[in-house]
């Protein structure tokens, strides 16, 4: 898109104000200070972007009579348009593109300059000396864009492209308060190793000492196991010994009976078959002891 004329009916000291045709090269303007060279830079600016609030120095409000505004006639590629604006009832005023006979509105003109900003436009397109003061400006992102795109050959739009999709592969990889990004839930499950080995770091050492303790006490079982065999050994013969003290006490009495006996020094009347009773009743008590 090239200018081709410009007409100003009235913005600052211009007024019912001509140039054109211009050439499709390089056109120059040149004067001396103060002859609204600067002036005729802010009328484009505010014709394609609008005026500048009221009261502000910027805004130009004709000094030499006429109506606020004026046009610019415009080509893109094939095609001659003109966009004039004029006060209305917003701050920026009233454009009309007129292309041919038809006439539009401002969505023709934004379609015109296809996603260029005011920002990016005075900047970049249509700067002065105090864009020039403030070099910092080139920094804003969509100003610092348009110039990367621009010097990859690849244009403003493709590289605004190629920088969200980078932004975005960006963000699925990390994010500084994100969680569900690549690397943050790769942190995330850092983080818990780091605890479990924080936790678990004497675990060695600890199973080892249980370990000893166990064999410890798994030895001390084996000897008290024995001993309570031995004591369960000692039970069981006094409870037999306790069982059989009638017995025993019966015997120790039958032997004192026994010893008590006279002594018999002539075979009795009958005495062969007390004794055969007495031998029968022996043999009983010994069948009895043997069994205690």
């Amino acid at each position: 898109m090239r200018i081709e004329n410009i007409h100003i009916d009235g913005f600052g000291i211009w007024h019912d104000q001509t140039w054109g045709p211009l050439g499709p090269g390089l056109n120059v303007f040149h004067g001396p200070n103060e002859t609204g060279k600067s002036t005729l830079m802010v009328f484009i600016r505010s014709m394609l972007f609008g005026f500048e609030k009221r009261g502000s120095p910027r805004r130009y409000d004709p000094l030499k009579g006429g109506v606020h505004g004026g046009w610019p006639d415009l080509v893109a590629g094939d095609t001659r348009l003109r966009v004039e604006r004029k006060p209305g009832r917003q701050v920026r005023g009233t454009v009309t593109v007129y292309v041919g006979d038809g006439a539009s509105d401002e969505t023709a003109l934004e379609r015109l300059l296809n996603g260029t900003t005011k920002t990016l436009y005075h900047n970049v397109f249509a700067f002065g000396l105090e864009e020039l003061e403030q070099f910092h400006t080139l920094q804003e992102s969509e100003i610092a864009t348009h110039i990367s795109g621009a010097g990859l050959g690849i244009g403003a739009s493709r590289w605004a492209s190629v920088q969200k999709d980078l932004e975005d592969r960006q963000g699925s990889l990390f994010l500084p308060r994100g969680q569900n990004s690549i690397i943050n839930v790769a942190f995330k499950e850092l983080e818990d190793v780091r605890d479990d080995l924080e936790r678990t770091e004497h675990e060695p050492q600890d199973y080892l000492a249980a370990h000893e303790a166990r064999a410890r006490l798994a030895a001390e079982l084996s000897v008290l196991e024995d001993t309570v065999a031995e004591v369960s050994r000692k039970i069981d013969h006094y409870a037999k010994r306790v069982k059989a003290r009638p017995y025993l006490e019966r015997r120790r009495l039958i032997e004192t009976r026994l010893q008590q006996l006279p002594v018999i020094d002539r075979f009795l009347e009958g005495g062969v078959g007390s004794l055969n009773l007495l031998l029968s009743l022996q043999r009983a008590l010994r069948v009895k002891l043997k069994k205690i």
